[in-house]
């Protein structure tokens, strides 16, 4: 489970407006690191905008 994932459940369980921004910021980190890591290997992954 991606870290973005466990601030959504507790976003959604506790309705908690930090743990919504802490998994919007985790999200982005992720798909950036996501895509970096695919770039590295010569993987090509749609860009969804």
């Amino acid at each position: 489970m991606r870290t973005s994932d466990v601030f959504w459940e507790v976003f959604v369980a506790t309705g908690h407006v930090g743990a919504y921004l802490l998994y919007r910021d985790y999200s982005v980190g992720e798909a950036e690191s996501e895509l970096a890591s695919a770039e590295y290997l010569g993987l090509e992954m749609a860009v969804q905008e």
